[in-house]
This record gives C-alpha cells, sequence and structure tokens, in this order.
C-alpha cells in the first residue's frame, strides 16, 4: 500500500480509504467538487445515462474535431493545422483518438478552443452534476500554467471563468493520463441558463509565454442519480431582446398579414405593457384572409431540444384587448427538430373563447396533438410550438402569449380548496355573478384558468361546459358551466 501525497498546507475533512492493489491515488477535496486525479490504473466507469461531449470522431482518418472552434488574439498562440479547429492526435486515454489543446499564453494576448458535441448539438446540464475528463502531458504542467474554463450556451451566454489547476492542485503529470472531476455548480455559475449547453471552453488563464501541449479526451457529463423530471418545463418566459423574439419564425402567404417588427422580419414581436409574469410577453396580430395563409413558430432561447413525452398538455396565457370568440382563435401544433409536425388542433377547443383584457390559461392536451398526426413519434425531439391560421375572417386580431409549459397534470390542488361562499356564486352569459375583489377560476386538473379582479360583484371570463371552483375574496364556491 502506497502513501497518500497530500499536498502542504491541506486540512482534508476527514476520510478513510482502503484500496487494494498497486494503484496511486489522490483525493483532494475542492471547492465544492470532490476531484480525483488518478493514475491511469484508476477506476473510471460510465453509465448508458452519461452524456459524451467528445470520446472519438465518427471517422477514425480525421484530423480535427469538425465541432470545435478556436480564436487567438495578442501574441498568444494556439496550434491547429486545419485552421479554427482542434486537431486530432492518435494518443489516446481510450480508443484511437484524443483532442490536442496546444497553447502559448502571452502577456496582452488570449486564446480559447470550444469543444460541442457531434453537430453541435446543445444538451440540458439538469440532469447532470459532474464534468469528467482525462488529460495528459508528455511534459508536467504546473496547476497555476493550466488554462482557464467556462462554458457557452445556445444563447450565446457564457458561464464565468473558472481556473482548472484549481481542480489540478498537483498540475498534470508528465506521461500519465490524469482524470478530471468538476462538479455543475463550479463551472455553471448562479444565472448562466443550462438548459441548453452548448460547448465547453479551454481558454488563456496565466501569462507564462511558454509552450504547452495538454490532450484531452473522454469528456463527459455523468448523470445525477437523485434527477426528478421537472413536471413543468417553460418553452417560453421573456425574450432577451428588445421588442423580438429571436428564436421564432413567421411565415406569411398574402392577403393573409402578421405584424413583425421593422428590421426583424419573420420574427413575432414582444411586448412589455402587457405580460402575465417576468419583463415581457410575445405578440401576435394577424389577418386572416381567404387565399392566404400564416404560421408563427415559438421556440426557446437557444432552441432547445424538448422530450415531452411524459407531458400532458401545453399551457399558456393568453390576453385580447377584445372579446375573441373560440373560432376566431388560431390552430397550434407543434415541431420536432428531426422534422416532422404534429396534426393541428383548434385553440378554440380548449377555451369558450377570450374575454377582453382578462388574462386566461389554456391547456391543450398533447394527446389531441398525437391523434391529430399519427404517424408523428418525436416527442422527445420537439423544437416549438407553432400557432397558424384558422377562419378565414379577414379581421385583424391581437393575441399575447406568455408562460408557455409543457406541463403534466397528475393531480388536482384544488381538491385542498374549503368551499366557504356563504353567497350565491354562479355563472351566466360570460361571467361570475356573486364574487368581490380578487377572483381565481381553476378547472378540475388544478389549472387556473382566469384571474382578475371582480367588478360590481361580477368577473367577466369565457369559460367552456365543465366544473369549475371560483376563488374569491368573499368566499369559495363550485360552479358548473352548461
Amino acid at each position: 500500500m502506497r502513501k497518500f501525497d497530500v499536498p502542504k498546507n491541506f486540512t482534508p475533512s476527514v476520510f478513510s480509504v482502503t484500496f487494494a492493489g498497486n494503484i496511486n491515488l489522490k483525493i483532494y477535496f475542492m471547492k465544492k467538487s470532490l476531484l480525483f486525479a488518478c493514475a491511469a490504473m484508476a477506476c473510471f466507469s460510465m453509465s448508458a445515462e452519461d452524456l459524451v461531449v467528445f470520446s472519438e470522431s465518427a471517422n477514425a482518418e480525421d484530423t480535427y474535431w469538425d465541432p470545435s472552434w478556436t480564436t487567438t488574439t495578442g501574441s498568444s498562440k494556439f496550434i491547429a493545422t486545419t485552421a479554427g479547429k482542434i486537431d486530432i492526435s492518435k494518443t489516446a486515454h481510450e480508443g484511437a483518438q484524443s483532442l490536442s489543446i496546444s497553447w502559448t499564453s502571452a502577456t496582452g494576448g488570449d486564446w480559447g478552443a470550444c469543444v460541442a458535441r457531434e453537430g453541435w448539438a446543445t444538451y440540458d446540464l439538469s440532469k447532470y452534476n459532474e464534468l469528467n475528463f482525462w488529460v495528459y502531458s508528455e511534459t508536467a504542467i504546473a496547476a497555476e500554467n493550466l488554462p482557464a474554463m467556462q462554458m457557452e450556451n445556445g444563447g450565446y451566454q457564457k458561464s464565468e471563468k473558472i481556473a482548472m489547476g484549481d481542480f489540478l492542485p498537483s498540475g498534470v503529470p508528465a506521461k500519465t493520463w490524469t482524470l478530471v472531476k468538476i462538479a455543475r455548480e463550479d463551472i455553471a455559475n448562479e444565472g448562466f441558463g443550462i438548459a441548453n449547453v452548448k460547448s465547453i471552453f479551454f481558454c488563456q488563464n496565466a501569462a507564462d509565454n511558454a509552450a504547452h501541449t495538454m490532450l484531452v479526451d473522454d469528456i463527459v457529463w455523468k448523470y445525477d442519480e437523485s434527477y426528478v423530471t421537472p413536471d413543468n418545463v417553460a418553452l417560453f418566459q421573456d425574450s432577451n431582446e428588445d421588442g423580438f423574439f429571436d428564436p421564432s419564425w413567421v411565415n406569411v402567404t398574402a392577403p393573409s398579414t402578421v405584424k413583425m417588427l421593422e428590421g426583424h422580419n419573420e420574427k413575432l414581436p414582444t411586448t412589455t405593457d402587457i405580460k402575465k409574469e417576468g419583463n415581457n410577453a410575445l405578440e401576435l396580430t394577424w389577418t386572416s384572409a381567404e387565399g392566404g395563409n400564416w404560421m408563427a413558430l415559438c421556440a426557446s432561447i437557444g432552441w432547445i431540444k424538448f422530450d415531452i413525452t411524459d407531458k400532458n398538455y401545453v399551457t399558456m396565457w393568453l390576453y385580447s384587448p377584445a372579446a375573441l370568440t373560440k373560432d376566431e382563435l388560431p390552430n397550434v401544433h407543434l415541431e420536432a427538430h428531426v422534422g416532422g409536425t404534429t396534426g393541428k388542433v383548434a385553440l378554440g377547443n380548449y377555451v369558450n373563447g377570450l374575454a377582453a383584457n382578462t388574462w386566461t390559461e389554456v391547456a391543450v392536451s398533447i394527446e389531441d396533438l398525437k391523434k391529430a398526426n399519427p404517424e408523428f413519434t418525436a416527442f422527445d425531439n420537439i423544437k416549438g410550438l407553432f400557432f397558424s391560421q384558422n377562419a378565414a375572417d379577414d379581421k385583424q386580431h391581437t393575441l399575447y402569449i406568455d408562460e408557455v409549459y409543457f406541463s403534466k397534470n397528475e393531480s388536482s390542488s384544488v381538491n385542498d380548496i374549503e368551499y366557504t361562499s356563504e353567497n350565491a356564486i354562479y355563472y351566466a352569459n360570460g361571467n361570475v355573478y356573486g364574487v368581490a375583489g380578487n377572483v381565481s377560476v381553476f378547472n378540475v386538473a388544478g389549472q387556473l384558468v382566469a384571474e382578475g379582479t371582480a367588478v360590481d360583484n361580477t368577473f367577466a371570463v369565457a369559460l367552456n361546459n365543465g366544473l369549475y371552483i371560483v376563488v374569491s375574496e368573499n368566499g369559495n364556491s363550485k360552479i358548473v358551466v352548461r
């Protein structure tokens, strides 16, 4: 049994390790991470749930990793045989290939090299909690001379830089493959969007003006065994741009029309004046004309791929400055990243029109979207939600759209509501009567259908036939709409 080589001035948490065999193992407790720096014989395993960023190129003869990008400024250097790409080395931890990170960090200069997945595919880090990768160098590299690291997501947001040397306090030893483990929370700072990560950057740290080469292999995100799939996943909450939503797309065939912001054709406009939550909402202003057509896609920031196989509804909040009948509302359908769409269903199937100046939640059944096109099966690869032309009434209509989610509803929270009203609360002619103050209306699935303020003991809301629970300041009550 060999002794553990512990850095000076290091006080570890209490631990004990019993290890049979002739393995040189170093264990450090760093930041919020547990880092293992292991010799080539040390244990490393992958599960089927792990996410591989890089392991091997599909072509054994490739000399560079195509989903990569490099840049330099000033006197700093990054060695790339193919301009702008990371070289592939034939020296590998496993398999036959690794990535060659060769740099010189010069004073006043900078360099960076990013590694993405095959096809520049983005990924959601919610279900992964640790980044693992192996590094190798022919000559030892001191910790302070190792690169910095950061991530970039599909919205071009970058995480804060961290020093790789913080996770390898003894540096990279010569001629030894070394495993690095970095907790997600260490490399993904608070506020960095982890739902659509695009790439991992190695970049300039200390300017030592010396040439270094470090091979990197088997870049893997480890699956978090404690991960629980959220019941609600946001498609749209806020736009990052002023006046329009970049991950949207509008297509119009005259004489139908859709309003778009000047200079941002094919993009849905947004408004900060009317919104359900957050900073803004989508604005959809359209005219559906005979012989014309229109469609408008709402995707997510970063064009995330959604797996909605366990979801039941597409929920959204809708607001119109003028009352809309159910027949005046558009159709909706889903599109996949791999191509193909669900069938269209009418929004009016899920709400009996919209009262003017009232936010109303609408829940579109995913099961109905499946039935509308049984041949579409890519519900693990959803890109976004389309709104499209329905009735050609040749009238201009406006919808404000906010808080669009893919939702899973298995139980109702309305069972917890105590029915306390001693007044006659009832529904007729598009109004709930007998209410006061703030009013909330829930359906039997526990979804908030509408909320607002009563005027003269009356709350205007368009409801489909069914059972509802009304919560107001003068009591709670069940109502039946027939």
